[in-house]
């Protein structure tokens, strides 16, 4: 829930305080540039101090509410509601307070007592947008159904490498099934379509554990060629358990590629996942993976995968921009070819995410991946071991249609550039796509 305090609180509150008094000064600066953190921290010292004053409930009621403390926030604002107790800014901000509690009939009690009043144009423009926002469940243990639908279109300067760079494309005639692309064999570019979607079921069992599935499925269509177009289909089932700090998610997938119509390969897997609220704005996950792959066109060729990561994620409060958020993944993969080898490699992947939000409607994310693979059996082509290391760069810029929310615009672009030991796996490739992502 995006909790945004009302400009008209921060204008009308001015303090006459005195000269030791610097720290809620401070926080109210702090305030004003949109820094709800920083006074937050300057004022949870003071409460002490200052609980039941009017303006220093006012101000810490609503950093306690924007920093997501919300048993603070209710403290707080159920003071300043004592005081002023017709005030129908502190009403819905005692509200909002309230709904993240899931305290929704006092909520809704307040809501009343809001609508009831004779508001003037300004309040109830400044109102109407956070009581809108207040809805009240049926059903805290409903099934719940939400998807969405992508089209986007963009050029691929190399559409021969494939899927994704680390994929083995390009069916050929040999024992070992598909081979990879490189500069050694032609390189095309072209333009290209896209087109996905996703949908995804939750039923809540309890207030901490609940069932998920869902499924996605894409096709990518290259307009100047009649190979390599590439579909996919995944479906998954899993639970996820929670509790005050702490979620723990499994679930059992299963995902089929197809390149040019045909099957090219199955990948069914077991993923759990932990994740721990250090606090606020930080989080750790782990994540354990095992599963095994097939390729139907080559009766041999199936392998077994596991993989171990740990994602850090850190959110950020930035004095000119509202919000920054950046992880920082590691990833060991181990794939084991009993038949032949030729499948099996040893990998480590470290990937920096950032996420930027630039305002209400626009949001720019960048990628930086580094994927390392030893392969543990000799190459059908150069007979050595073959050594890759990946380096890839993304970005995406975001932005929702004012006046449809649900509708976003997508920009996406992406560099990749492979270099291994053997020659003939070094490729360089980017991509750039416009589209448009419906969420429903």
């Amino acid at each position: 829930m995006n909790l945004t305090a009302l400009p008209l609180i921060l204008c009308s509150l001015t303090f006459q305080l005195h000269a030791n008094d610097n720290h809620l000064l401070l926080a109210e600066q702090a305030m004003k540039h949109g820094n709800f953190l920083s006074a937050f921290e300057k004022l949870q010292p003071l409460n002490d101090q200052y609980a039941g004053v009017e303006k220093f409930d006012h101000l810490f009621g609503i950093t306690a509410l924007e920093t997501k403390h919300y048993s603070l926030a209710v403290f707080a604002l159920e003071r300043l509601l004592f005081i002023k107790p017709e005030d129908a800014i502190i009403q819905a901000n005692l509200a909002l307070a309230y709904v993240a509690l899931n305290e929704y009939e006092k909520a809704y009690q307040l809501i009343d007592k809001i609508k009831q009043q004779p508001l003037n144009s300004i309040y109830q423009t400044n109102l109407a947008e956070k009581i809108n926002r207040i809805s009240k469940p049926s059903n805290k243990h409903a099934m719940t159904i939400s998807g969405l639908i992508n089209v986007s279109f963009g050029h691929d300067n190399n559409i021969t490498n494939g899927p994704r760079a680390n994929f083995i494309t390009l069916p050929a005639a040999s024992d070992y099934g598909a081979l990879p692309v490189g500069e050694g064999l032609e390189q095309r570019s072209g333009s290209f379509s896209l087109f996905s979607t996703g949908v995804q079921m939750t039923k809540p069992l309890s207030s901490t554990f609940s069932i998920q599935s869902g499924i996605n499925a894409s096709q990518r269509l290259n307009t100047h060629l009649n190979s390599e177009n590439i579909g996919a289909l995944s479906f998954w089932v899993g639970s996820t358990k929670t509790n005050n700090k702490q979620l723990f998610s499994a679930n059992i997938s299963q995902q089929n590629i197809t390149l040019d119509n045909s099957t090219y390969r199955k990948k069914t897997s077991l993923n759990t996942r932990f994740t721990h609220m250090i606090n606020q704005d930080k989080q750790l996950s782990i994540s354990l993976s095992g599963g095994q792959l097939k390729y139907p066109d080559a009766a041999t060729q199936n392998a077994d995968l596991g993989s171990l990561g740990a994602t850090l994620y850190q959110q950020f409060q930035i004095k000119f921009k509202p919000q920054l958020s950046v992880s920082l993944t590691g990833r060991l993969e181990n794939v084991k070819d009993e038949d032949n080898g030729y499948l099996g490699y040893k990998g480590l992947t470290t990937k920096l995410s950032s996420l930027l939000t630039l305002n209400q409607t626009n949001k720019l994310s960048i990628n930086l991946t580094f994927d390392h693979r030893e392969y543990s059996d000799k190459d059908p082509f150069y007979f050595a071991n073959r050594i890759d290391n990946s380096f890839i760069l993304g970005s995406s810029l975001t932005h929702k249609l004012k006046y449809y929310q649900k509708i976003s615009l997508i920009f996406n672009a992406l560099l990749i550039r492979n270099s291994s030991n053997l020659n003939l796996y070094d490729y360089k490739r980017s991509t750039a796509s416009a589209g448009f992502q419906i969420n429903w």
